[in-house]
């Protein structure tokens, strides 16, 4: 039987995290000839050349892409949306690979998906049919899914959600989160004792904060950060351990204004630029909890008992546990929220329906055997759902 020649592209750190573990998957497997596209923030300084965690994990780049506009605003993103198409035609008309995998909702996968329906090559889809309204991301990740011929997602409602869009149910399969197998294969490290935590005050307990922009709304998307830092100021006996922005518009000025707040007393709050999946994972799993707006707080901190402070509307819309606390982005009820929380007793890991933490062997299986029944195509026909109105 002829290779399965697959591309999979990725743009963003957190992104790559998940990928992972499909990717080395398919790597080693001898009925896939597999090439990997870098792009977006991977490539930037800015936000912490991540491509390095890659290259650190001995995987071969078929090509870097480098998109990202240097102007942190909407235009800047439009800009690299036209950039990305040009790019992305040049690289896949001369890879034409049978299928291109690609994770989420970020610009730059879109971009990547809709340059392959004009080449038609078809696409198979990771984490659609999930809702987050504060985000752009959520108009995105649904016409990336009108844009895919395969589609896997991580709950049943999410799939039954792609189907809605009028997705063939055969071509729509609920394998679960890649998140669940990342932090099942993570590696246990004992970061305290790593040089960058050297000064640092771990006697009290420390919160993980990780802020992206609410990009739905237009104006400065990254003001959610203000009364998450007017809330830490009154919480004096813990320290606070975060992470960069994404680079999404608003990004600088998170960035921006979590550096400066760290200068201030940089024995008890630290910001680290990239942390690399690992490091990440015990950061969360030793924290007291997390705070901010991103989905690790929504898919990894209920699985191990991570109590979670949701600023905001970024990930309104997603399925939560009762591990998840919603606070208005007002530094008021934030600071109660965290205050309730840790009066509370130590959370415990929670049963979930994120899949057994096998989500990349199910889908390269699927991927396999969808190949082995042929007629691939990317120029799909729209599926009725018979219903009333």
């Amino acid at each position: 039987m002829k290779k399965i020649r697959i591309a999979i592209v990725t743009g963003s750190r957190a992104e790559y995290s998940l990928l992972r573990p499909l990717i080395k998957l398919i790597e080693k497997d001898k009925e896939c000839a597999f090439k990997l596209i870098v792009t977006a923030s991977h490539l930037s300084e800015e936000y912490g050349y991540t491509k390095n965690e890659i290259v650190k994990d001995k995987l071969k780049i078929y090509q870097e892409l480098e998109i990202l506009s240097s102007s942190n605003n909407s235009i800047g993103m439009s800009k690299s949306v036209g950039l990305g198409f040009l790019s992305f035609s040049d690289c896949l008309s001369k890879l034409k690979p049978d299928l291109l995998i690609i994770l989420g909702d970020r610009y730059e996968i879109f971009v990547a998906a809709y340059t392959s329906i004009l080449l038609n090559i078809p696409v198979a889809h990771i984490h659609g049919g999930e809702l987050t309204y504060g985000a752009i991301d959520d108009i995105l990740r649904h016409a990336i899914t009108k844009a895919s011929s395969f589609h896997f997602t991580s709950t049943s409602t999410y799939r039954k959600r792609v189907i809605q869009m009028g997705e063939n149910p055969k071509n729509v399969f609920n394998y679960g989160a890649l998140a669940v197998e990342r932090l099942k294969k993570s590696n246990n490290i004992n970061f305290k004792k790593l040089e960058e935590f050297k000064n640092f005050d771990f006697s009290s307990g420390y919160i993980l904060v990780t802020v992206h922009p609410e990009t739905a709304y237009g104006g400065n998307s990254g003001k959610i950060i203000d009364p998450i830092l007017d809330s830490l100021d009154q919480l004096k006996d813990f320290s606070i351990i975060m992470t960069y922005s994404n680079s999404d518009p608003g990004g600088n000025y998170i960035n921006n204004k979590k550096n400066k707040f760290c200068q201030i007393n940089p024995y008890k709050r630290l910001i680290i630029k990239s942390m690399g999946y690992d490091l990440y994972a015990n950061i969360l799993k030793n924290s007291k909890l997390i705070l901010g707006n991103s989905s690790s707080g929504i898919f990894e901190a209920p699985i191990l008992g991570i109590p979670n402070v949701n600023v905001g509307t970024r990930q309104e819309g997603r399925i939560t546990s009762n591990t998840n606390y919603n606070a208005k982005p007002k530094e008021k009820d934030i600071t109660n929220i965290i205050n309730k929380i840790i009066k509370m007793k130590k959370m415990k890991p929670i049963k979930h329906g994120f899949g057994k933490g096998n989500t990349s062997q199910l889908i390269l299986n699927e991927i396999k055997n969808i190949f082995k029944k042929g007629n691939i195509v990317s120029n799909k026909k729209f599926y009725d759902i018979k219903f009333k109105i």
